[in-house]
């Protein structure tokens, strides 16, 4: 079966391959046409010096062989000389002129031939001229030369044998000469094409890898021009140095100058130029692959930062060459400085920052120590400064940074340095320094401070705390400076304006804070802080009326803390509105659960930091209310004085809604503040609480009583209740009961204590009406 079809496939595959074999025949002829314009008008300037030649020589051979000169000349010249003034016209196309010149040698040929006698080997003549006009590789001067030939040999041939044959033979059989010769032609003429085709292959060849190499060329020359990389040669055996077109626009030099090493260390700046020499050297000597940074100065003067790399290659005559690229990191070189620049400097001020200065520090603090000289490190920072970015903004407060900054450079010596850490805090690093000579320059610090400055249009006046911390060469920077911010913060502590010299103390006081505060945070969830209660009596009746919840924190390693020493921590650390709602919830709670036992009403007093009433507080009193079942007339809430010297309208907002909501307001610690007549009526409070220093005086004579008796009278008149704190003696009460006080509280009376310690208070005492 396989047979079959295989004879069946076969009128299809002949079919087929008589439809390709034309086409691949083709394929294998010569194209034509294809020199360069260059190399066809050499060959045909050659091609017309023979055709010339032919022209003077033709006519003398046909004079060497007897004929008359005119019939020598008009036969071997005039013509072949036509033909060959034609093909020389610049004016014809270079087809028309190869096509002249062709008929030309032909002429030529064919004259030879007649005035040699028809002698055979004059024949080869014709031959060698298909040769010659098949180097132009063009089809139409190939072809007329061919068929000159053929019809020459087979026509004249046949009609005239004596004029191109002598031989008997080829005389009698003109026709079978003739055939004869025709097949050493076409042979030729195969030769020839084979010849042309192969060389037309050799310069298609040529042509393609000069365009690739062209395209590389560019390529490359735009790569470089993109990257800014310039490439070089320097050859040892003759000293010639090449350079390629960016390197002359990085040198920003003219194409027309030759380029030598010369003229480039010439370029190079004079400072970098040793290095620039050696690392040439070392390139040409095979050493390593130099690779330097240097500056070029251009003969414009722009300064340009070149990164020159080199190495050392041996060419086809071992002959040792340099070569190498030189890239311009001008752009590059600037925005790596920039960024080095912001990473160790304050963009506001222009001062390193703190990771430059930490840097600073540590080069300080290990260089060696002569003559006791230490290093200083000073913390400095401005008292209240967010107070002038809350009411005069921040452009504001950038502009003081700013004078700050120049006028603490004013101050300190040449050699020091001067860094702003963050925000409002500056740094000054003293290097080989006395603790007077830092005494000194602290002092100055301060008093260059002091006086006013004027930003914007605004007169301020700016002071600062500092703090001083030295030690000997070696000291760790992060521990120095951490010093001097502790001894700093100890300075604002003491009093605001002052310096402060670190001590070891200050850093045991500063870990224990930070224990504390860390501490504190885990101390409200795990119940740990507790509520005593100081009882408020009526004076006049010696009855119980109300108790103040007071926090106490248990500790479990100090013991009882009393509040002084943790919610002014609660206070800076954000924890004071989450101890406030503990100590609201857990007095309630326990007042609550009290008031149901005993079967009387008793009221409670709440402190209240001025953060809980920018908070959640109105929202938080009503549901701890509902909690405990304690009515809200029964609840007061106490706000320090002081605390609201400025109160923001916020605050008081807050407060009347809360006192809205039946809920009593009370100012504690009242005539520390120097509260105002219009501050007060402005207030939605109920209660005026005595400061214990003023009650404390009570104990003297007559002349003491005024204040009190005035906080007193003023709250009367406007209404509000008094209660007198810090009691501590019966004269007290007795002095107080005279000026018209009601209520009061303190040891003599009785001492805070846990709840259900004051038990038997409530029960001895008649129960307030309700």
């Amino acid at each position: 079966m396989s047979t079959k079809l295989e004879t069946d496939a076969r009128p299809a595959l002949r079919a087929a391959w008589f439809r390709v074999w034309p086409a691949q025949a083709l394929s294998a002829l010569p194209t034509g046409d294809r020199l360069p314009e260059s190399g066809w008008h050499r060959r045909h300037r050659w091609i017309c010096a023979v055709l010339w030649i032919h022209v003077l020589l033709v006519p003398l051979y046909g004079a060497f062989q007897s004929e008359p000169l005119s019939h020598a000349l008009l036969e071997g010249a005039l013509l072949p000389g036509a033909l060959a003034a034609l093909a020389a016209h610049h004016r014809f196309r270079r087809t028309l002129r190869s096509i002249l010149a062709t008929a030309g040698l032909i002429a030529s040929s064919a004259a030879l031939v007649h005035l040699s006698g028809g002698l055979i080997e004059m024949h080869f003549h014709f031959l060698v001229v298909v040769v010659l006009v098949s180097l132009y590789q063009t089809w139409q001067p190939f072809l007329i030369g061919l068929v000159a030939v053929l019809l020459h040999h087979g026509v004249v041939g046949t009609l005239t044998p004596h004029a191109v044959y002598n031989h008997p033979a080829a005389i009698e059989h003109p026709w079978a000469y003739g055939a004869l010769h025709a097949g050493f032609v076409l042979a030729l003429g195969l030769i020839c094409l084979a010849t042309w085709r192969l060389n037309e292959s050799a310069l298609a060849g040529e042509r393609q890898a000069r365009e690739d190499l062209e395209r590389l060329s560019y390529d490359l020359a735009a790569a470089q021009q993109i990257a800014g990389v310039g490439s070089w040669d320097w050859s040892s055996s003759n000293d010639q140095v090449w350079w390629s077109r960016q390197m002359y626009r990085i040198a920003g030099v003219s194409t027309e100058l030759q380029p030598s090493i010369s003229l480039f260390l010439d370029l190079v700046h004079h400072e970098d130029r040793d290095e620039v020499t050696a690392a040439l050297q070392g390139a040409l000597e095979g050493v390593g692959h130099p690779d330097v940074r240097c500056r070029l100065v251009r003969p414009d003067g722009d300064i340009r930062i070149i990164h020159c790399r080199a190495g050392a290659v041996t060419d086809l005559g071992d002959h040792l060459r340099a070569v190498g690229t030189c890239q311009d990191i001008t752009d590059q070189a600037r925005l790596e400085h920039e960024i080095e620049y912001r990473a160790h400097h304050d963009p506001l001020t222009g001062l390193p920052n703190r990771t430059r200065f930490l840097h600073l520090v540590g080069e300080a603090t290990s260089a060696p120590s002569t003559s006791g000289e230490q290093a200083f490190v000073l913390c400095l920072d401005l008292d209240d400064f967010k107070t002038v970015n809350d009411t005069l903004g921040h452009s504001i407060g950038d502009r003081l940074l700013i004078e700050v900054a120049d006028r603490l450079q004013s101050v300190v010596r040449p050699g020091d340095v001067t860094a702003r850490l963050g925000g409002d805090e500056f740094a000054v690093l003293l290097d080989r320094a006395t603790p007077d000579l830092a005494h000194t320059i602290a002092t100055r610090l301060l008093a260059t401070l002091e006086s006013p400055f004027t930003t914007g249009g605004n007169h301020l006046v700016v002071r600062a705390s500092l703090g001083v911390a030295s030690t000997a060469r070696g000291a760790d920077p992060e521990q120095l400076l951490q010093h001097a911010d502790i001894a700093l913060y100890a300075a604002k502590a003491q009093a605001p304006g002052t310096a402060a010299l670190f001590d070891p103390q200050m850093l045991t006081r500063v870990t224990e804070r930070a224990n504390l505060e860390s501490e504190l945070a885990s101390a409200i969830a795990e119940g740990e802080l507790v509520v005593h209660y100081q009882p408020l009596f009526d004076l006049h009746h010696g009855v119980l009326r109300d108790v103040e919840a007071l926090v106490r924190w248990q500790h479990p390693r100090r013991g009882l803390l009393g509040p002084g020493e943790f919610i002014p921590l609660a206070e800076e650390t954000g924890l004071i509105c989450e101890l406030g709602r503990y100590v609201l919830d857990r007095a309630l709670t326990e007042v609550g659960a009290l008031s149901r036992t005993l079967e009387r009403r008793i009221g409670v007093s709440v402190n209240v930091a001025t953060q809980q009433l920018g908070g959640d507080l109105v929202a938080q009193v009503p549901r701890a209310l509902a909690r405990s079942g304690v009515r809200a007339q029964d609840l007061t809430l106490e706000i320090t004085e002081s605390t609201l010297m400025d109160p923001m309208k916020g605050e008081i907002t807050a407060l009347r809604q809360l006192r809205d909501q039946g809920v009593k307001i009370a100012i504690d610690d009242f005539g520390t503040g120097y509260s105002s007549l219009a501050y007060l009526r402005q207030l939605p409070i109920d209660r005026l609480k005595i400061d214990r220093a003023f009650v404390q005086e009570l104990d003297g004579g007559d002349s003491d009583d005024a204040l009190v008796a005035t906080i007193i009278s003023l709250a009367s008149t406007l209404g509000l209740d008094t209660v007198a704190e810090g009691i501590e003696s019966a004269r007290q009460v007795e002095r107080l009961i005279g000026l018209g006080c009601v209520h009061g509280q303190g040891f003599h009376l009785a001492r805070p204590a846990p709840l259900e310690d004051l038990h038997a208070h409530f029960l001895l005492r008649e129960p307030a009406s309700n």
